[in-house]
């Protein structure tokens, strides 16, 4: 899914060549109208196998752990047109990263009542027109780079770590828009 909630499938293809060097091509990157189901995101996949003459050349397959993806693995396992090297036996690994973020989503909540008010001001920055305008004069004020700081996504740990990282940064601009908003407590959870 996009961080809008629509539907794609991408499939990106790792081999060694003939030197015996690492190399990665995305070979299919497509947006689903039809439902974003495991036997949907399967025929994608042996579509894309099939455009690219792979389909008796698959080793593995690194996917995260949504439900859907589980399925379509299942899918492609009994699917007769893709014969997996090593019989299968490696087809379906979890990708480490998901995993990663899985456990760091957990460590997170943990965090949320220090989160909630750097995610309001920020929201509030991003939505309201005089709250962009007050910001960019603002950074203007105190010398900083005029710039829209991004929310984080539960998707992608890393953007919490730049979320800190950019209100802390733009702290004494945050920190003067408008203190009643933060609920007083954003100053002290941001080192001003």
């Amino acid at each position: 899914m996009s961080t809008f909630g629509e539907p794609f499938v991408y499939v990106t293809l790792h081999w060694i060549n003939d030197n015996w060097f690492l190399q990665k091509r995305i070979i299919c990157f497509e947006a689903m109208e039809e439902s974003h189901n495991g036997f949907n995101i399967k025929t994608r996949i042996v579509s894309c196998c099939k455009n690219f003459h792979l389909v008796d050349k698959i080793f593995s397959i690194f996917l995260d752990n949504a439900t859907d993806n589980t399925k379509a693995m299942e899918f492609l396992k009994e699917d007769p047109l893709i014969q997996m090297l090593l019989g299968g036996s490696l087809m379906n690994i979890r990708c480490c990263a998901h995993i990663l973020n899985l456990c760091v989503q957990d460590g997170l909540n943990e965090l949320r009542p220090l989160l909630k008010p750097i995610r309001g001001v920020i929201r509030w920055i991003r939505a309201a027109r005089s709250a962009k305008i007050t910001f960019k004069r603002k950074c203007e004020e105190y010398g900083l780079r005029k710039k829209t700081i991004a929310l984080d996504t539960p998707t992608r740990w890393n953007f919490t770590y730049k979320l800190l990282h950019d209100a802390i940064a733009y702290r004494d601009v945050i920190c003067t828009m408008n203190p009643g908003r933060m609920g007083g407590s954003l100053p002290m959870i941001i080192g001003h």
